[in-house]
């Protein structure tokens, strides 16, 4: 990307360096994104442990989603006169926490996305509390305040 864009991106320091956002967005970096599987309904039996992360959040986004994708069970019930199908886990519930868990987490500290799947549940855990000044009646209300608006934008912008 030239600095124009990078620029417009609010992806440059002051001093015209690419910035952690810049980092977090690039081909490879040093982020994990997790994907875990148990056997139960507990963390005693894992049976899958993936690292989607080091290259770009839009490229660990689609990684983790195909994933997703394919633990998401499709149950079918036949009936009369039409067979009723229902999906383990809603789809677009699904994609919105996979995309607030990589767009809202705390990166600053090392902490990475993680996504473990259960015998009964999905958990997603993204780092980090409510943004400097913003209270719980705050987040309660509907208000939003960006932690990575650089990385929301890229996402917001690539229709992700």
């Amino acid at each position: 990307m030239n600095d124009s864009f990078m620029k417009n991106l609010e992806l440059l320091t002051p001093e015209g360096k690419p910035n952690y956002a810049a980092y977090l967005l690039a081909d490879e970096n040093g982020v994990s994104v997790q994907i875990a599987k148990y056997a139960n309904d507990n963390r005693v039996n894992l049976i899958e442990n993936r690292d989607f992360g080091r290259c770009s959040l839009m490229k660990a986004f689609n990684s983790v989603m195909e994933r997703m994708t394919v633990e998401n069970t499709v149950f079918t019930k036949i009936g009369v006169p039409l067979r009723e199908e229902r999906e383990l886990i809603n789809s677009v519930a699904m994609r919105e926490g996979v995309v607030n868990a990589i767009v809202h987490n705390d990166y600053s500290n090392g902490s990475c996305p993680k996504f473990e799947f259960f015998s009964d549940r999905l958990e997603i855990t993204s780092a980090g509390g409510l943004p400097f000044g913003f209270d719980q009646e705050d987040f309660f209300q509907g208000h939003s305040s960006p932690r990575n608006k650089e990385i929301m934008r890229v996402f917001r912008d690539l229709e992700l």
